[in-house]
């Protein structure tokens, strides 16, 4: 300074001390930064009530399109076509699904939580996915809020808004739980015991597994199945990628994987393939008791040990417990009380899931066929076959799951559209069904070559029905096919001759001798009627063998051999129209 006012001031560089301490910078107040939004719940897609802390209501349009993962849930099979490899069976929404859309609504109303349980799981009816989109919503009220723990409960119910299959369904509860929420996980708890009676190592392979379910790529995470008991089943799976889940959503974000909860589930169905009578094999889900949660979902690649536990068996339904280990072999997912009802369908030669090409919903009746005149073989590439549909297959879910299996694009439309009784549907499915059946047996039987019945298209020409290829024309025509019902009950005939013929009568299961040999003479002219297109009138009964049902009836001024059998309260009759 008083060389400044001397005159004699020379630049320099201001002392960095002048700065050590002052603050120049003008003062300004920042702005609070906005919370990061939560990520969207995969399922919620439109909001129509919510109260935060109190209850939500959301909706959520059921699309194929979108939800892929729906094409790799179809009840009756997949696979079966060899026109469209793409076709499946029935899509139904997983059960595991409900329960993650109801997990999905509890977590809105409880934010910041983690669901670490559900219980008192019901479900009183499936949902499948329409060739047209349905509408699932979702109703969820908190119930409890524990202030000492910070534990939450969530009342919430799953329904769907109206569905070509289920006409009296639409807004009706599907499904119901309780969900629990907590700030944290509970520490993992013991293991239940395992010792496994009459343990052996699983005979059935992982590819047995899926042949014998419904499930495709998505759910199949089941990697090994190492030891069986009469108490339960162990064996490994591995948590695999979630981006195939929807069309448009990669990452999808979810409240308690239910991808991964399906298919640890497998374990119990691989429980059930190692027993040695499949009768009421087929299970599906209808309650669960508890669910509980011991840590977050296992990262992408994780191999898991799953133990299956039988927990109650009765003749209508079991009641199995599962167990999942993490990585670090700490219990990660148990269920208890896990209601499975049986479902009686066929198996053996008739298995309602496996291959369709190599498999009948019906049965071969062999005692129907006719035989030749000095000879012991039946007839040439004649198949007779019949059904009395369980009434588990008549269930208005399973029946459109054998359609799907089943039927032709032109042939599941009619289905779909139908806008008569029930009863007239059940016979125009089971009806077409058989002689889908009897014609493709005939075909196996001459050319050894297995067809779909998906692959055969029937239609009605003459008031019979005609079975034709879904695509090229064979080397020859499938051959003609006649059905025949009684009650409910369905027998198909078909040959490769010129004539076929079939009739069909039930009758009391304790019939007297005389009141079945009056069914064999009426069924065995109403046979010959349907053959020659005549009416049953101008057929009369000249011979009936008791001892081996073979018969003769006169018709037009000839006889014609006929063949009638018996199986429970059915009698049967079919023809070639041979001449005696």
């Amino acid at each position: 300074m008083t060389a400044f006012f001397r005159g004699r001031g020379q630049s320099a560089p201001l002392p960095p001390e002048l700065f050590a301490l002052a603050d120049l910078s003008i003062p300004i107040d920042p702005a609070p930064l906005a919370p990061a939004a939560p990520r969207p719940f995969a399922l919620i897609e439109s909001v129509i009530q919510h109260e935060p802390g109190r209850e939500i209501t959301f909706r959520r349009v059921m699309d194929e399109r979108e939800d892929l993962y729906a094409d790799d849930h179809t009840l009756g099979g997949r696979g079966v076509s060899r026109e469209n490899p793409a076709q499946n069976g029935l899509p139904v929404l997983p059960m595991t699904f409900s329960l993650e859309a109801m997990s999905e609504a509890a977590a809105m109303l409880a934010p910041g939580k983690v669901v670490i349980g559900l219980r008192n799981i019901r479900l009183f009816r499936w949902l499948p996915f329409d060739a047209e989109t349905t509408t699932l919503e979702v109703r969820a009220t908190v119930s409890s809020v524990d202030e000492a723990t910070g534990t939450v409960e969530v009342k919430a119910n799953v329904r769907d808004l109206g569905n070509s299959f289920l006409r009296d369904g639409a807004n009706k509860a599907s499904s119901e739980a309780v969900i629990v929420l907590a700030d944290r996980y509970p520490d993992p708890a013991p293991p239940l015991p395992f010792d496994l009676t009459d343990e052996v190592p699983c005979k059935s392979s992982i590819e047995d597994l899926r042949r014998n379910m419904f499930h495709g790529p998505v759910f199949q995470m089941i990697r090994t199945l190492d030891r069986t008991g009469r108490e339960g089943i162990e064996g490994t799976l591995e948590v695999q990628s979630r981006d195939t889940w929807f069309r448009s959503n990669k990452d999808p974000h979810y409240a308690i994987d239910p991808v991964l909860m399906d298919a640890a589930m497998h374990i119990l169905g691989a429980w059930h393939l190692e027993q040695p009578d499949w009768t009421g094999r087929i299970l599906l889900p209808f309650e669960v008791q508890k669910v509980e949660y011991f840590g977050p979902t296992p990262e992408i690649g994780s191999h898991l040990v799953v133990r299956g536990h039988n927990e109650q068996e009765s003749a209508r339904h079991f009641r199995h417990g599962l167990e999942v280990f993490d990585t670090q072999g700490h219990l990660w997912l148990r269920l208890t009380g896990a209601g499975y009802w049986r479902f009686y369908l066929p198996f053996g030669h008739v298995n309602f899931f496996g291959p369709k090409d190599e498999y009948y919903l019906s049965r071969y009746w062999p005692e129907a066929v006719g035989t030749k005149p000095n000879s012991e073989s039946a007839a040439p590439f004649a198949r007779c076959h019949f059904i009395d549909p369980p009434a588990d297959l008549k269930q208005p879910v399973l029946r459109a799951a054998g359609a799907y299996v089943t039927m032709t694009p032109t042939e599941l439309d009619t289905f779909g559209k139908w806008t008569g009784t029930d009863a007239g549907l059940n016979d125009w499915f089971f009806g077409r069904l058989l002689a889908k059946d009897a014609a493709r047996a005939a075909w196996v039987q001459k050319y050894g070559e297995t067809i779909f019945p998906a692959d055969m298209e029937t239609e009605e020409a003459d008031g019979r029905i005609v079975c034709r290829p879904r695509g090229a024309a064979k080397s020859e025509s499938f051959p003609p096919v006649s059905v025949a019902i009684s009650e409910g009950t369905v027998a198909a005939f078909s040959a490769f001759a010129k004539q076929v013929g079939v009739a069909l009568q039930t009758i009391p299961k304790k019939a007297s001798a005389e009141v079945e040999r009056d069914a064999r003479a009426r069924v065995a002219c109403d046979a010959v009627a349907d053959a020659l297109r005549i009416p049953a009138e101008g057929c009369v009964l000249h011979s009936l063998d008791a001892n081996t049902g073979a018969a003769l009836v006169r018709a037009s001024g000839q006889r014609f051999r006929v063949q009638t059998a018996r199986q429970k309260e059915s009698v049967v009759a079919t023809t070639l129209c041979e001449v005696a």
